[in-house]
């Protein structure tokens, strides 16, 4: 996904950044902190999330996942990755 994005956008422009952080040349925090719109934060916090869901980091992940849940653009397919995302942890969890 990140060498797509970098075939066709600047890394200073918002998916640049996104790629960025894929690539792990960015940090989570400055990822989120460079979100400038309701919109990036979104993708933001759900890339986070689903980054860290994959890397096994569950709490980090439900943290960015539920921000995503409840304060992100419900538009967005990043929004329903969360939920799907999330509810996938949360069942996890309540297994024995």
């Amino acid at each position: 996904m990140a060498a797509e994005i970098d075939a066709h956008t600047a890394d200073d422009e918002w998916p640049g950044q996104v790629a960025g952080f894929l690539r792990a040349t960015i940090q989570s925090r400055a990822l989120i902190a460079r979100a400038s719109s309701d919109r990036e934060r979104t993708e933001a916090h759900a890339y986070v999330g689903l980054v860290a869901s994959a890397a096994g980091r569950r709490d980090e992940a439900r943290e960015h996942l539920r921000w995503v849940t409840t304060q992100g653009d419900h538009d967005m397919i990043e929004y329903r990755w969360s939920v799907a995302e999330l509810a996938r942890l949360e069942a996890a969890a309540a297994r024995p």
